[in-house]
């Protein structure tokens, strides 16, 4: 990724050419957040009611998130958010980074602070209190997977807490 930050709306359009050429396997030299508003996905195959968000910067870009640590153990994420306040705001900031970073010259200091409010918005579900399998079940791995990484990264048992 030769820039900073990228945003791509998730239209028909766009669903119908990942259903016609589905990408292989492969690794990224940055983050990608995909976030989808609208229909079903499995391992980002879309189905043909998708729609949503794709935002993919450098881990340099916002080095703050929360969400850089969870890429050191998992390649996917999976967080549903309810239909409501907090998925409406997610909705609004999208589309303000979509105009900002259609602009030129691209305000890249906006762009980081509007990233840093979605990627807050969905890292509070991950500090609201729930017990281990909450968020075992969000990361896509067992409790005691997590309760491992826990204990080698922290020093922590999950289960005592």
């Amino acid at each position: 990724m030769n820039v900073p930050f990228v945003i791509q709306k998730i239209s028909r359009d766009v669903v119908e050419t990942i259903l016609m050429n589905p990408s292989e396997p492969h690794r990224h030299d940055h983050e990608e957040l995909i976030i989808v508003t609208h229909g079903k996905v499995h391992s980002f195959i879309p189905d043909e009611d998708t729609l949503g968000w794709v935002i993919r910067y450098s881990s340099d870009f916002i080095p703050q998130s929360g969400f850089n640590f969870y890429s050191s153990f998992l390649d996917t994420i999976n967080y549903k958010p309810a239909a409501d306040f907090c998925s409406t705001t997610i909705h609004d900031l999208c589309e303000i980074m979509l105009r900002e970073n259609e602009r030129e010259p691209i305000d890249y200091t906006m762009i980081r602070h509007l990233l840093g409010a979605v990627l807050s918005k969905l890292e509070y579900n991950y500090r609201r209190p729930a017990g281990v399998d909450f968020y075992a079940d969000k990361l896509n791995m067992s409790s005691r997977n997590l309760n491992l990484i826990s204990q080698t990264v922290f020093g922590k048992d999950l289960h005592t807490q």
